[in-house]
């Protein structure tokens, strides 16, 4: 018998949860398997589906509007009959809330599961609320141990083997690239040491703690550092008020920069609040790179203080200067048996294969014990 899972997403883009199921069917559908996959979103463009031999269905999944999301579960209840989906997979709150509206259209006649995609804020009745979704689908699959806890503490979780531990995996043909013609346009600074960072821009991502802690270096200190995201006007004009107070040497790249990552000596992660995973600092993993991360959440699951990388106290602009400044000291045969250490530890336990083996064998428990 063949396993159907219809798989959605919001905005088809190549960024977190997205570059996620990309990755994963891309993966998926290259093996011979008794499961079909199939894939629900916006697509602003055929890019994301490119390599995707997949059935789709194009509609407004990126929205809040309870109106259009309840619009959306009728559309989905449709596609789900017509191609006898037995599986509803959803990657965020909006895409779950439809798929839990679908199941009762179609009057629980097929089966849900939910991936967290965050440890997200408690605070408030609503925000509690609104999160607890995940936790209303058939499984759940948390993408650490400790975003596992930390669900299990807040709410009360009448089946503790309902969330499911699967490690992101990822994709290391999917790294970017280095263009020919790098030097001319970042402009690079000869024998400095290149510290970079590549998150949306946040305050919960920390480049703000990044920039005070280059403030902390010392003034001989040959360094350039580079803060790569998407686009975000407000949050860069903060940010670059702050490199003007601090004085610091720090370039501001968007995501179309993603392959200067390859040309830093270190790569940091300095959040300020708990991540549920730390998919930077794997990936940081598979270039050889040496991660600095903050020492809270996912982070402390995907890297080994000392011996794959090293920690810094979260929120703490000092002790991440100090962790910078020795690692840059560090003698090179060591530099180099932390980053062998990284790459073989995430090649190991964050592979691609090894996420998309344990998600197919997720989805055919299910159907066998339902």
């Amino acid at each position: 018998m063949t396993i159907k899972v219809l798989h959605i997403i919001g905005t088809a883009k190549i960024g977190g949860v997205e570059l996620s199921v990309k990755q994963f069917l891309e993966n998926v559908c290259q093996k011979d398997s008794d499961i079909q996959h199939f894939l629900c979103a916006n697509f602003e463009d055929n890019s994301f589906i490119t390599n995707l031999k997949i059935c789709t269905l194009n509609i407004r999944t990126n929205t809040e509007n309870p109106f259009v999301i309840f619009f959306n579960a009728i559309k989905i209840a449709r596609f789900v009959k017509s191609n006898k989906i037995d599986i509803i997979h959803s990657y965020n709150r909006n895409t779950t809330l439809t798929s839990l509206i679908v199941k009762k259209l179609l009057k629980n006649k097929m089966i849900t599961v939910s991936s967290i995609s965050g440890m997200y804020n408690l605070s408030g009745i609503f925000r509690k609320f609104f999160n607890q979704w995940f936790l209303k689908t058939d499984y759940t699959i948390a993408p650490s141990k400790c975003a596992k806890d930390h669900f299990m503490r807040n709410y009360k979780i009448k089946n503790p083997d309902q969330i499911r531990v699967i490690y992101e995996g990822i994709d290391p043909d999917d790294l970017p690239n280095v263009p020919l013609n790098f030097e001319q346009k970042l402009n690079l600074y000869k024998d400095s040491f290149k510290i970079g960072m590549l998150a949306r821009f946040s305050k919960i991502k920390g480049q703000q703690i990044l920039i005070e802690a280059l403030h902390y270096l010392p003034k001989n200190f040959n360094y350039e550092c580079f803060l790569i995201g998407p686009q975000k006007p407000n949050s860069e004009k903060y940010l670059n008020e702050l490199i003007q107070k601090f004085n610091v040497n720090v370039k501001i790249l968007h995501q179309e920069y993603s392959w200067a990552i390859n040309l830093c000596d270190i790569i940091v992660c300095p959040s300020t609040r708990e991540e549920s995973f730390g998919r930077v600092a794997v990936e940081a993993g598979f270039l050889k790179k040496i991660a600095i991360v903050s020492s809270s959440g996912g982070h402390l699951e995907v890297v080994k203080d000392k011996i794959t990388g090293f920690y810094t106290k979260q929120s703490n602009a000092k002790d991440l200067a100090g962790k910078i400044l020795f690692v840059k000291n560090l003698p090179e045969n060591e530099k180099d048996i932390i980053k062998e250490n990284a790459f073989n530890f995430v090649r190991t336990e964050f592979s691609i294969e090894k996420h998309v083996q344990q998600k197919l064998q997720l989805y055919k428990e299910i159907i066998n014990n339902n």
